[in-house]
C-alpha cells in the first residue's frame, strides 16, 4: 500500500468511527484518538486511522433479476395481483484489509490501518408479494398486501473482509398491511392502516413492529 494515495471513500460497515476531517484529502474512518486500542491489536503507542481506499480493480456490481407476475379481475369489485422474483448478485463490495503504515501527516503520528474496496460478495434473494383490493361497497374499499423475502448474500471464500454478512438481516422476511377507505360525508375521507414489519436481526431490532393509523381529511 503507497503511504502517498488517499482514501477516496468510506465502508459505510465501519460502524462506531468518526470522519477523520477534510484535511486528509479523502474520507476515512477514524477511532477516537484518546482511546488507546488493545495492545493486542495495536501494540505502539500512536493512534490508530481505519481508512477504507479504492482500487483499480475494483468492478461494477452486477444483478441479475427475474420476476414473474399475474393480475386477476376476480369479480367486478375483486382485484388481485402475485408477484414472484430472484435477483442473482455478485462482485458486491467488500473490504479487504491492507498491510498497516505509519503517517505522519495530519499530525499526531499514527498508524494507518488500511482497507481496501474489493469484489468479493455474492449471493441471491427471492420471494413473493401478493396484493388484493376489495371494493366493498361503493364508498368503502379494502386493500391488503403480503410479502416475503429470503435472502442469502455471503462473502467468498477468499474475502478477509472482518464485518458481518449484514444484508441478511436488514430486511424484513415478512411484510404485510390491511388498508380501509370511507368516503364519508360532506367531503371527508377515513383512512385506516394496520401494518406489520418483521425483527430485522443484523439492526439489533428483534421486535416486530406494529402501528396504527387513522387519518380524516376533506376531499
Amino acid at each position: 500500500m503507497d503511504p502517498e494515495s488517499k482514501p477516496i471513500r468510506v465502508d459505510r460497515r465501519l460502524a462506531g468511527c468518526q470522519n477523520s476531517g477534510p484535511d486528509r484529502g479523502g474520507l476515512a474512518a477514524e477511532f477516537t484518538s484518546h482511546t488507546p486500542w488493545d495492545p493486542s491489536s495495536n501494540p505502539t503507542p500512536f493512534p490508530a486511522v481505519v481508512a477504507v481506499f479504492g482500487s483499480p480493480q475494483f468492478n461494477s456490481e452486477d444483478l441479475l433479476a427475474y420476476e414473474f407476475g399475474y393480475r386477476m379481475q376476480a369479480t367486478s369489485n375483486i382485484s388481485l395481483d402475485i408477484a414472484t422474483f430472484y435477483n442473482s448478485y455478485s462482485n458486491l463490495r467488500t473490504a479487504e484489509p491492507g498491510t498497516p503504515f505509519v503517517e505522519v501527516s495530519p499530525v499526531p503520528t499514527h498508524i494507518v490501518v488500511p482497507f481496501v474496496a474489493g469484489n468479493k460478495m455474492s449471493g441471491g434473494t427471492y420471494g413473493l408479494e401478493l396484493f388484493a383490493d376489495w371494493k366493498v361497497v361503493p364508498k368503502w374499499r379494502l386493500a391488503g398486501s403480503y410479502s416475503y423475502l429470503q435472502m442469502d448474500i455471503h462473502k467468498d471464500s477468499d474475502s478477509q473482509d472482518p464485518t458481518a454478512d449484514t444484508p441478511n438481516g436488514s430486511s424484513p422476511r415478512h411484510q404485510w398491511y390491511l388498508r380501509s377507505s370511507i368516503d364519508l360525508p360532506k367531503h371527508f375521507d377515513q383512512d385506516t392502516t394496520l401494518r406489520f414489519v418483521d425483527h430485522l436481526s443484523s439492526l439489533n431490532l428483534p421486535v416486530t413492529t406494529h402501528w396504527m393509523r387513522i387519518w380524516a381529511g376533506s376531499r
